[in-house]
């Protein structure tokens, strides 16, 4: 699938088309990238999406709805691919998007990769560390190539060994959007050691605690010009350990201008749980103006509230400029901003990333960062009113 949302590798965003929102993949494309001739893929779907009325408030109006999964690499390993229990005819997802710093297949640290929607509920879920299989596939990517899951998983198969089960999910994945966080850490290695405070109260040294969330994200209607509608889900495991007592507040505004007035986007979101509000903060900005990309964006601190308290501690400020960057790096600001309902802004990574001897880890992709995801995929068409039901193979939209 050509989806608009790659993070690791971006593509072109379509124009905003009449009210619904507008990008959309090729016919021949099927729900997980790869050739329809593939016996292990599902059919397309050009459309996917729509409006319906909300399910939480039926009188707020019709809202756009989508049909996809989303990969997230919220753990502290290595670049991954997953294989489903329920799914084993298809190959290790994601199978055909290419992570641009290695040109290889996978969903890299701190990043997310957008499918089409799963057949219904996964099952097991096993991770394969990207490097470990890397040999058995095309290297720049060949959706239908290489050994399915069936074969890797299989008990006379080498490789099978090195899979990792994350546990299950029981939940339909073939409507809706969802997240599919994998998080946590492995155990203790020769080269490389964790602690609770970066993976959680249930690591163990010996077995680790990689495991994986589902969190689902809904549209909204879409926002006024000039408004950029998110909402906040949590996914960083060491800001949580490392923020004690505080308070973490999540605004946006000018970054630029000592003592600016920001708008409060989310308060204490809780660690691996669904969107901080029912409905998205709506977030004023000069859109128009290309300059205001680089100057106004999402600040994240750390706030004392006890009496006498210290002054609020900034953790990160990240312009629009750079969540774009970061989220779709061949889009531009402008436009990357302006073609979803309402954005999931992924809050990731580690405040203070180590290196192996101990020193600061520059790397954007282990910090503290955000990525905006569009919730809703835009379509080419504009979308249709509610139209008939997916495809039986969740294909994807």
């Amino acid at each position: 699938m050509k989806s608009m949302l790659r993070v690791a590798y971006g593509t072109t965003v379509l124009a905003l088309a009449g009210f619904g929102v507008a990008c959309s993949m090729s016919s021949a494309d099927s729900a997980f990238g790869r050739s329809a001739n593939d016996p292990g893929a599902g059919s397309s779907n050009p459309d996917g999406g729509g409006f319906a009325p909300s399910a939480t408030d039926p009188n707020a109006g019709a809202v756009p709805v989508d049909n996809a999964v989303i990969l997230v690499h919220a753990a502290k390993s290595q670049a991954f691919r997953l294989c489903f229990r329920n799914e084993l005819d298809r190959r290790p997802q994601p199978d055909s998007d290419v992570m641009p710093e290695a040109n290889v297949v996978g969903v890299e640290v701190g990043r997310t990769i957008r499918l089409g929607p799963l057949r219904g509920a996964p099952g097991e879920v096993f991770l394969f560390d990207e490097p470990l299989i890397r040999a058995v596939y095309p290297q720049f990517g060949g959706a239908g190539q290489g050994p399915t899951c069936e074969s890797l998983l299989s008990a006379s198969n080498p490789l099978s060994k090195i899979a990792v089960s994350l546990g299950s999910i029981d939940k339909n994945l073939k409507i809706g959007v969802h997240l599919l966080v994998v998080r946590g850490c492995p155990g203790n290695g020769p080269l490389r050691t964790y602690s609770t405070a970066e993976c959680g109260e249930k690591w163990t040294p010996t077995r680790g605690n990689l495991g994986v969330t589902e969190i689902e994200l809904r549209g909204a209607k879409p926002p006024m010009p000039g408004t950029l509608a998110a909402q906040v889900v949590n996914l960083s495991q060491p800001l949580d350990s490392a923020k004690g007592e505080r308070d973490v507040v999540v605004s946006f505004g000018d970054l630029a201008t000592a003592n600016a007035q920001l708008t409060n986007v989310a308060s204490n979101p809780k660690l691996f749980e669904t969107a901080t509000l029912p409905s998205p903060a709506e977030l004023r900005y000069a859109s128009d103006d290309p300059a205001i990309y680089g100057s106004t964006g999402f600040r994240l601190s750390l706030v004392d509230k006890t009496a006498g308290g210290a002054p609020p501690a900034v953790v990160l400020n990240q312009t629009l400029e750079q969540v774009q960057s970061i989220s779709a790096p061949r889009e531009l600001p402008s436009t990357y901003f302006a073609v979803a309902s309402n954005y999931a802004l992924l809050l990731l990574g580690d405040p203070a990333p180590k290196l192996l001897d101990g020193g600061p880890d520059t790397d954007d992709r282990r910090g503290l960062h955000f990525i905006a995801i569009p919730v809703i995929e835009p379509k080419a068409d504009g979308g249709v009113d509610a139209g008939p039901a997916p495809p039986a193979d969740g294909g994807g939209g």
